[in-house]
């Protein structure tokens, strides 16, 4: 199906099968010149009538371990010849398409594991927000990296001062 398509709309779902026996071949662009004289597509209905296709031209769409996921497509009611340079220039559009598509998915990945470090965060701040529980979390050096307010209270009830994050806990005992 279409994820994006300029100048031809698909009024139905039948698009993608009209051109289902074009070979997806290698790692090259596959090339139509001219449609009536691909014996494949002469009883194609996007030949025969509207819209009239003369020319297509798909290149593969490659992701970086180079599994096929699509291919980019160009259709013309005319008979085209690409030159090697606009053939080029189609090749780096099907590679920036794939980029865009593996972007998206490591954006997608990324916010899972964002929601995931949120939830993690949470679950930690309600077991140190805990009322019935000293909880005191330190470094190896003795230092305060986060405590709940039964550790706080304690404090100022024998020190008389409020710990911080970063103090040494034997300044406390």
């Amino acid at each position: 199906h279409f994820h994006y398509n300029w100048g031809i709309t698909p009024e139905n779902n039948y698009w993608h099968e009209a051109f289902s026996d074009i070979p997806m071949v290698g790692q090259r662009p596959f090339i139509v010149q001219d449609t009536w004289q691909e014996p494949k597509l002469l009883d194609n209905p996007y030949v025969l009538g509207a819209p009239f296709i003369r020319s297509y031209v798909n290149v593969p769409l490659l992701t970086h371990d180079e599994h096929k996921v699509g291919t980019l497509c160009v259709l013309s009611d005319h008979c085209l010849t690409l030159s090697e340079t606009q053939l080029s220039m189609l090749s780096i559009l099907a590679k920036q398409i794939v980029q865009l598509f593996e972007l998206q998915a490591s954006i997608m990945l990324l916010k899972e594991k964002l929601e995931d470090v949120r939830l993690s965060q949470i679950r930690l701040k309600s077991f140190f927000n805990s009322k019935l529980v000293l909880h005191l979390l330190l470094d190896t050096n003795f230092r305060i990296l986060s405590y709940n307010t039964i550790f706080a209270d304690l404090v100022f009830e024998n020190c008389a001062e409020d710990p911080k994050e970063g103090d040494d806990v034997r300044r406390y005992i």
